[in-house]
């Protein structure tokens, strides 16, 4: 019985020390990247973070940032090329230009990149608005876009006829 009752407490610290995010670490910069996968079934995650310690500057960490991933489980939703051209903070508010690289994304795509940047700044920088902009172009036929930690995904607002 004794046996039972220790087997059964085993199992349950390895269930948790295995479910425990392992790559959290104090001082680590959360970058959030898009899940190497096509099953995006009910309950799966698309976009996950990666822990990584960058020092430098916030444009240090994004440049960093849009290198991509190191881990294969992750990968990056932006094209290849993309580039951090600004970044300017203040009042709660970050305004990044990205290159012309990053408007070759539309819909779907730009929507899980935009989000993908937008959970990453707003943990680096406290930000409660940020305004992305793709150098001399429009993003999806706008000149801005504007996400909030609470509305991270754009809105379709094209009219059928």
């Amino acid at each position: 019985m004794k046996t039972k009752i220790l087997a059964v407490i085993l199992l349950i610290a390895i269930l948790i020390c295995g479910c425990s995010n392992k790559h959290s670490a104090e001082g680590s910069q959360q970058f959030y990247y898009l899940q190497n996968t096509t099953d995006y079934s009910l309950g799966s995650t698309i976009i996950s973070p990666e822990y990584r310690h960058v020092e430098g500057t916030l444009a240090d960490q994004l440049e960093v940032y849009l290198n991509g991933p190191t881990s294969s489980d992750l990968v990056s939703p932006f094209p290849d090329g993309t580039k951090l051209i600004s970044i300017q903070f203040g009042n709660n508010k970050a305004e990044i230009l990205l290159s012309q690289e990053f408007s070759q994304l539309g819909g779907i795509e730009l929507s899980l990149a935009c989000a993908s940047l937008a959970k990453t700044c707003f943990t680096l920088t406290q930000a409660t608005e940020l305004e992305i902009r793709a150098e001399k172009s429009l993003l999806d036929g706008t000149e801005c876009i504007t996400l909030t930690p609470t509305s991270l995904l754009l809105t379709d607002n094209s009219i059928d006829k």
